[in-house]
C-alpha cells in the first residue's frame, strides 16, 4: 500500500526575490558593523595598555568639597600645615632646652670664667642679680701647694706656725683654709686646729698665680693633755 502524498500548495514554497534582498542587505551591513566595532575596541584596549597612568601629585585636588564622602578628607589636608607648626614647636623647644643647658653650665663655671676672663664679671654680675648667686673667686684646691713649713715652741704653752701657700695655676684662686695637727711619739694626733683665710691672710683671699702667700699663726696648746709628748705635726688645705 503506497503512503499518500500531501498537496504542496506551490505559493509556500515561493520565495521572493525582492523580499530576500532587503534582508541579506541588513544582516551585511550589522557583519560588518560588528567587525569594525571589534577592530575599534581592540585598537582602544591597545591605547590604554600603551598610555601610562597619569600621576597626580596632589590626590586632594580630585576630592569635589561638595561631595557627600568629602569629609573624608577634610581631616587630611591641613596635615602639612600642623607637621610645620609641629617643626616650629619642636625647633623653638630644642632652643629653649639648649638655651636653659647652657645657662646653667654658665652660672655653675661663673667663677672659673671669671678667673679666666675677667672681662666676663661685668656681664654675670647682672646675671647674678637675677638669679641670686655671687661671685667668688675659683675654688681649686690642687693647684695650692705647701711650699714651706715651721712649728717651733715660743714659751711653755704657746707654739708658732709658719706656712707659705704657692698658687700653681694659670688663674687666681681662693686663699684655703689651713688643718694643723699636732702628733705625739706614735704619730697619733694629740690636738687639731683650724685657720681660716681670715686667720692669716690679711685680707688676701686670693692667690695671684705663681704668687706665694706667707702666714704665720701662733697656736696655743696649754689645754691638750699630754702636751709635753707634741713631737710632731701635719698641715692640710682644704676649701671649708
Amino acid at each position: 500500500m503506497e503512503a499518500p502524498f500531501l498537496e504542496v500548495n506551490p505559493r509556500a514554497l515561493h520565495i521572493d526575490e525582492q523580499d530576500i534582498a532587503p534582508v541579506v542587505t541588513s544582516l551585511r551591513e550589522q557583519r560588518d558593523n560588528l567587525g569594525r566595532g571589534d577592530v575599534t575596541l581592540r585598537k582602544a584596549r591597545k591605547d590604554v595598555v600603551a598610555q601610562p597612568a597619569p600621576v597626580v601629585e596632589n590626590p586632594e585636588s580630585l576630592v569635589d568639597e561638595d561631595s557627600p564622602h568629602s569629609f573624608l578628607n577634610k581631616g587630611r589636608r591641613p596635615a602639612t600645615a600642623r607637621q610645620s607648626w609641629a617643626r616650629a614647636g619642636l625647633f623653638l623647644l630644642s632652643v629653649a632646652l639648649l638655651g636653659g643647658l647652657l645657662l646653667q653650665v654658665v652660672v655653675h663655671e661663673r667663677d672659673r670664667i671669671v678667673a679666666t676672663e675677667p672681662a666676663a664679671r661685668r656681664f654675670l654680675e647682672p646675671l647674678c642679680e637675677v638669679l641670686n648667686c655671687k661671685l667668688e673667686a675659683l675654688l681649686q684646691i690642687e693647684a695650692i701647694v705647701i711650699d714651706s713649713s715651721s712649728f717651733a715652741k715660743v714659751r711653755t704653752d704657746v707654739y708658732r706656725l709658719n706656712f707659705a701657700l704657692k698658687n700653681s695655676a694659670q688663674t687666681p684662686v681662693a686663699t684655703p683654709a689651713v688643718e694643723l695637727t699636732l702628733t705625739d711619739m706614735q704619730d697619733q694626733a694629740v690636738m687639731r686646729r683650724v685657720f681660716t683665710a681670715a686667720d692669716f691672710a690679711k685680707q688676701r683671699l686670693v692667690i695671684e698665680p705663681g704668687a706665694e702667700l706667707a702666714a704665720t699663726v701662733a697656736v696655743n696648746v696649754k689645754h691638750a693633755a699630754g702636751h709635753e709628748k707634741v713631737t710632731g705635726y701635719r698641715l692640710l688645705s682644704f676649701y671649708p
